[in-house]
């Protein structure tokens, strides 16, 4: 039984992880300006940018921010996860915004130290692929267990303590 309810959740993870990223996909045109100036912003603080559109400009490289720098793959993902485990709307809609912001948060700062690392040592493909990539995996994952982590105590406190 418990080998059928481990499919059954499975199952809509995948369906809901693909539906999510279907009906936010478009959002990814939307979100590349403001990631682009939110990364620049941070940028400028420290001393190093200016922005052009999409284009983050430093002193010895350029940055375009591009639909697959929005994290919306990773965030439909994540809100499938989320919406697999939850147990009401209100917990998948807290969860969401949850989630989405600690990716949101996080891709810009990925964006920011691949930005710094590649300006200062070259390299943009290095850095862009392996500390892009695997900070965006392993910042999933920490998102998933913090989730569930607070979820367990969500349900504890309402006196529901069956979470996966």
């Amino acid at each position: 039984m418990e080998k059928i309810n481990k499919s059954i959740l499975l199952l809509k993870f995948m369906v809901s992880s693909i539906s999510i990223y279907f009906i936010i996909m478009p959002l990814e045109s939307f979100l590349i300006y403001p990631i682009a100036y939110q990364s620049h912003f941070i940028l400028n603080l420290i001393g190093y940018s200016s922005l052009d559109g999409n284009l983050i400009n430093l002193s010895n490289i350029s940055i375009m921010i591009v639909k697959a720098c929005t994290s919306v793959t990773t965030i439909s993902i994540l809100l499938g996860f989320v919406f697999s485990v939850s147990k009401s709307i209100k917990e998948f809609i807290f969860g969401g915004i949850f989630c989405t912001g600690i990716i949101y948060t996080g891709n810009i700062i990925r964006i920011v130290i691949t930005s710094i690392l590649a300006n200062h040592f070259g390299m943009l493909s290095f850095f862009h692929d392996f500390v892009g990539y695997i900070s965006t995996l392993i910042l999933a994952v920490i998102t998933v267990f913090a989730w569930l982590k607070f979820q367990k105590q969500l349900h504890l406190k309402s006196g529901k303590d069956n979470v996966i």
